[in-house]
């Protein structure tokens, strides 16, 4: 009975001197538990060895005993430090695939260039299950990025019913409200929170708040364009050929996306941020083309997405901005995707330009999956306009002028580094004396850029958006915006993590510690 109790004392002890960090890092309940076994173990201890305390204390051991645990105090009391400095410092560490808990690149560049602080309100009711523990985490990293630019609060819209009806809430409905400042100057903007909020929302919100009313952006129909809206009934593929994700990023970044037939309007409205015509199977009518000869002169914006093997009737408006379509379709031997003529655009083939630094930064693919070579050209241009190339094939592509299943370089064939997207600006003088106007126009070699299929590439959709923010001058729009994140979350409640971290971090340790003092204890009485 005396080396079993001799042998519940050791264990009572590690388990006594652990209890606290047991209730620390999962629940009292546990902690106390532990404590209660240790209690009962060194009273099993007491009742097999009290004849032996005389003896004990006089022996060596004992003293290297008390050394031993002195020392095992003194190291758990450093790693208690090393703990509170790491907490008050903050510092922490995303492992996650995705790095779906660190903020984008967009988000920091908006948090640091708000002109004065804002406030977020938001309104989720008690009986929202888990809605705030999905929010709130959110918020909280954005308040961290900037504490003197940021602060949020949450409100329960039982209790606040003048709120409700101040900030025009649908009943019900969680929202969370962006306030900047105060009283007759402060702005106001309203966020609708479903299954949770999402950081590309808030972030367009923070952009958005301020920035004034929300820019007409016109897409020309008429001519087999692909739609703004999927197609009914279709097959996936068909289904992906269309504008619609373009349309919703553009409406969340503050742009509304209209259908503009110049063939019934007759010139493109005043009213237009930008033009975009992405696809036409059928050449421009001369009365359309002129009416976009007309925008662009007088200071307009727009992208051109163009396809091999179509004339659209613009080589003369093109040429006046030193842009030329090539004929044929690009290929390329080593930097493809699915097939040959699937290209992959590696960012040491970008430019410098504005539009696409960042994505070089970030180095971002870009993906094109049937495109033209564009020329630059150095003649019978607008005065004062300047094309710059945005992005290069690799020096492997070529442009096939009979495309088929086997494509080969031939003699003749314009090879090497082939311009695939190309932006040109020109200044236009006001009348008045006001400042000059400038021209900008974006020329991509592949229309299915702007598609559904295409912008579910990252690079593409950060392109795409980059472009559409160059030409309407908003140079903070110009970014690597975040990413779509697929969340692989399992809810638990507080008891359930409380017994992960009982069985994870306390139960088995402090097991693997018992038994290596009940060995220590064994061959100590042998």
């Amino acid at each position: 009975m005396g080396v079993t109790g001799r042998l519940a004392g050791g264990i009572a002890i590690v388990l006594l001197l652990s209890s606290p960090f047991t209730a620390f890092v999962s629940s009292w309940v546990f902690g106390t538990a532990q404590a209660g076994i240790a209690v009962a173990l060194i009273a099993l201890y007491f009742a097999t060895n009290w004849a032996h305390f005389g003896q004990f204390a006089s022996r060596r051991s004992t003293s290297y005993f008390l050394i031993s645990m002195a020392t095992g105090l003194a190291l758990l009391g450093a790693l208690a430090a090393v703990n509170v400095i790491a907490y008050r410092k903050n510092v922490r560490w995303d492992l996650s695939k995705n790095h779906i808990f660190t903020l984008a690149k967009q988000t920091k560049d908006a948090l640091q260039k708000m002109p004065e602080p804002v406030r977020v309100v938001t309104f989720i009711p008690s009986n929202a299950g888990g809605l705030r523990d999905r929010v709130e985490p959110l918020l909280n990293r954005y308040q961290r990025e900037a504490p003197e630019k940021f602060a949020y609060e949450f409100k329960d819209p039982a209790r606040t019913p003048d709120l409700v009806r101040e900030y025009r809430l649908q009943p019900g409905q969680p929202a969370a409200v962006l306030l900047r400042g105060e009283g007759d100057r402060q702005q106001r903007l309203l966020v609708p929170i479903y299954d949770g909020l999402t950081e590309q929302d808030l972030t367009n919100a923070l952009l958005e708040l301020g920035g004034g009313a929300k820019r007409n952006v016109y897409f020309i129909e008429g001519h087999g364009e692909w739609p703004l809206t999927p197609k009914e009934g279709g097959a996936q593929a068909e289904r992906m050929l269309s504008m619609y994700k373009l349309e919703q990023a553009l409406s969340s970044e503050g742009y509304n996306a209209l259908p503009l037939n110049l063939a019934s309007k007759g010139d493109v409205p005043d009213d237009a941020a930008g033009v975009i015509l992405s696809g036409a199977r059928s050449p421009l009518a001369e009365m359309e083309v002129a009416a976009l000869e007309r925008f662009l002169a007088r200071g307009g914006r727009m992208i051109i997405g163009a396809e091999p093997e179509v004339d659209e009737g613009l080589s003369r408006l093109l040429e006046k901005y030193a842009v030329q379509l090539d004929d044929g379709m690009l290929a390329d031997s080593q930097y493809m995707h699915e097939s040959i003529y699937f290209l992959v655009v590696a960012p040491e083939f970008f430019s410098d330009h504005p539009i696409v630094r960042p994505l070089k930064g970030e180095k971002l693919n870009l993906a094109f999956p049937t495109a033209r070579g564009l020329s630059i050209l150095r003649e019978g241009m607008l005065p004062g306009v300047t094309t710059l190339p945005l992005l290069t094939t690799s020096p492997n592509a070529w442009e096939e002028t009979t495309p088929n299943e086997t494509p080969q370089p031939s003699s003749g064939e314009k090879a090497g580094q082939i311009v695939l997207a190309a932006a040109a600006t020109r200044p236009v003088p006001q009348q008045g004396g006001a400042p000059a106007r400038e021209t900008r126009l974006v020329v991509i070699g592949d229309s299915e850029t702007l598609t559904d299929a295409m912008l579910t590439f990252e690079g593409n959709l950060n392109f795409v958006l980059n472009c559409l923010a160059w030409i309407t001058d908003q140079p903070n729009r110009i970014t690597i915006r975040p990413p779509d994140r697929d969340l692989s979350t399992i809810d638990m409640t507080p008891d359930t993590v409380a017994q992960i971290r009982f069985f994870s971090v306390a139960l088995l340790p402090i097991t693997l510690l018992c038994v290596a003092v009940g060995v220590w204890i064994q061959r100590r009485n042998k």
